[in-house]
């Protein structure tokens, strides 16, 4: 996944959590998510699916292409 110089040059505040009960990548302060991801949080373990409630903040580019494999895989 191909990741844009803007997202890279802000991803530091940015989150993964649920919207619309789907992984999405969320900025705080923005209702809209920036990129819904194709997996629902039903799919996904309960503890994945808290942590996605509690947000997930992204540390960095690698961080956030591990966190995508991890869910999308």
């Amino acid at each position: 996944m191909k990741i844009s110089h803007r997202l890279l040059s802000v991803l530091m505040s940015f989150y993964l959590g649920i919207h619309g009960g789907q992984l999405a990548l969320l900025e705080p302060g923005n209702p809209l998510p920036v990129e819904i991801f194709p997996i629902t949080a039903q799919m996904l373990p309960a503890a994945d699916r808290q942590a996605l409630a509690d947000g997930i903040r992204i540390r960095d580019k690698l961080h956030l292409a591990q966190l995508l494999e991890d869910y999308l895989s």
